[in-house]
């Protein structure tokens, strides 16, 4: 009997993190997306979003590779200002798989820094992968970018070039893995 339990807990205590995993990231997903919206119930909005950072940090302890954790975690880091830990979320995500929405939150974080160069070449990678992930940008910015892309496609179509449009330089410096606090001494 005891060697029954032992067994069904080895076998069941993964799942259960896994599951809990999910249910911080479903936590963490409604918080981002009252904050995108304004709909935060706390008095200060900036604890529902470091609420929704710990419960995004906390779910990729056990899915470390989960692209929704890391998208809400880049985000929290984000809406927190907290660019430093943004950039390095959002470029260790997009080194382990290139996702529009990864490209596009990246950029918003090279704006951030102005980098406006850098963050239209995010945002115009990403227009080219999945025209729909600039939507939420502005629409003067959204045309201006749309029209970049129907000029690739035209210029590929014909075999003008074979390229897509390239990431930004900033994401091809190395990343600095210090605390922001250890790097500004």
């Amino acid at each position: 009997m005891i060697l029954a339990l032992v067994l069904g807990y080895c076998v069941l205590a993964p799942e259960w993190q896994a599951y809990r995993s999910e249910q911080k990231l479903l936590q963490a997903n409604l918080l981002l997306q009252a904050a995108l919206t304004g709909q935060l119930p706390d008095a200060d909005p900036l604890d529902g979003v470091r609420r929704m950072l710990t419960l995004a940090q906390e779910a990729r302890v056990v899915l470390p590779h989960d692209a929704r954790a890391i998208l809400i975690e880049g985000m929290g880091y984000l809406m927190l200002s907290r660019l430093d830990e943004a950039e390095q979320t959002f470029v260790m995500a997009l080194r382990q798989g290139e996702r529009p929405e990864l490209l596009v939150n990246y950029g918003r974080v090279l704006a951030a820094r102005g980098d406006h160069d850098g963050a239209h070449a995010a945002m115009l990678r990403a227009a080219f992968i999945a025209p729909g992930a600039i939507n939420t940008l502005p629409k003067a910015m959204r045309t201006q970018i749309e029209a970049e892309v129907a000029a690739y496609e035209q210029a590929f179509v014909a075999g003008e070039t074979n390229e897509i449009p390239p990431m930004p330089d900033a994401y091809r410096q190395p990343i600095d893995r210090k605390p922001p606090a250890e790097r500004r001494r």
